[in-house]
């Protein structure tokens, strides 16, 4: 009977160590004091205040507050090393409740973490969304919105060389299509330059602007929206195998633009009487003629759809016998 009494105080004496230190392990670094979320239109900032450093970090769980009692059955979570710091809504994906619940907790090691604090709830207030997804891709802005609960009315696209400072670029206000994607093609943009484009949603008095979005930074193969006239036209006389001209090899400098027109007409003729045909940029083009002749040649470039520079020109040339 003494050695089975004895057997039972050491197995108890045996859990209730185990138990403590298991206790112990699991909440070695202690809670944090204490944490704050507060919400500026579309973010959240964070504070937490915690006099012991020992923490690896700590971890943030968040819901609805009708689905969550504890931090456990949260529906998210993220782990930060800051103590103080911002997060949109829309990283945090919460978009579709009207408050939030917050529990925090500390990581004390990879294997163990502090108990989770009290809880704070956050009311939402409405604000006006961040588009998203912007880009830019050949000389044409895109980006997606979500109204969720706020509507959008219009978007301001700014840009400007890279490197400006937002308030000192150029402005073009983009109406709000009936789907969820938004395109803007008539930046004025040179070639090679490289901008930074951002964008920005407007809703309404009450909730105002979003949040600028960007920069997306987009090198300029092709100028868009600028239109100068070409300069320095020349040619030269293309020739046969047999060294006999046949007819002229024309270049000259233009301003970026993706596609040129050009005419050749009889010497004095009016530019309007000849056949207009169109090059792509990067190309010159060779017009057949005949020899001793004299004609004239013009180019003008290609702004847009039946947008074009003026006529520069003529160039005479005669190819010779």
């Amino acid at each position: 009977m003494r050695v089975l009494l004895q057997i039972s105080c050491l197995l108890l004496l045996t859990t209730l160590t185990f138990n403590s230190c298991k206790k112990d392990d699991g909440n070695s670094c202690g809670n944090a004091s204490s944490f704050a979320v507060s919400q500026n239109a579309g973010k959240l900032q964070f504070v937490i205040t915690d006099a012991n450093t020992s923490a690896d970090g700590y971890e943030i769980a968040y819901g609805d507050p009708l689905n969550v009692s504890n931090g456990d059955q949260c529906s998210y979570r993220f782990v930060t090393l800051s103590k103080t710091f911002d997060k949109t809504l829309l990283e945090l994906n919460i978009t579709y409740f009207s408050n939030a619940i917050f529990y925090l907790r500390k990581r004390c090691s990879a294997s163990s973490n502090s108990d989770w604090s009290l809880y704070k709830t956050v009311a939402l207030a409405d604000f006006c969304y961040l588009p998203k997804n912007l880009k830019v891709q050949t000389n044409t802005v895109s980006w997606d919105f979500d109204d969720y609960k706020s509507t959008t009315s219009y978007f301001q696209v700014q840009y400007g060389i890279s490197g400006f400072a937002i308030g000192t670029g150029t402005n073009a206000t983009v109406n709000k299509p009936s789907f969820s994607s938004v395109s803007y093609s008539d930046a004025s943009i040179a070639a090679g330059n490289t901008y930074d484009f951002y964008v920005r949603a407007y809703c309404n008095t009450s909730l105002g602007w979003s949040e600028w979005v960007g920069p997306y930074s987009y090198y300029c193969n092709y100028s868009n929206n600028i239109c100068i006239a070409p300069t320095n036209l020349a040619y030269t006389v293309e020739r046969n195998a047999s060294n006999q001209p046949v007819g002229a090899n024309f270049t000259w400098s233009g301003s970026g633009l993706s596609s040129y027109q050009y005419v050749v007409v009889n010497s004095g003729v009016s530019v309007t009487s000849g056949n207009i045909n169109t090059i792509s940029s990067g190309y010159t083009p060779t017009v057949l003629v005949n020899k001793s002749t004299n004609y004239d040649f013009y180019v003008r470039g290609v702004c847009g759809t039946s947008s074009y520079t003026s006529w520069a020109g003529p160039l005479h040339f005669n190819i010779g016998n």
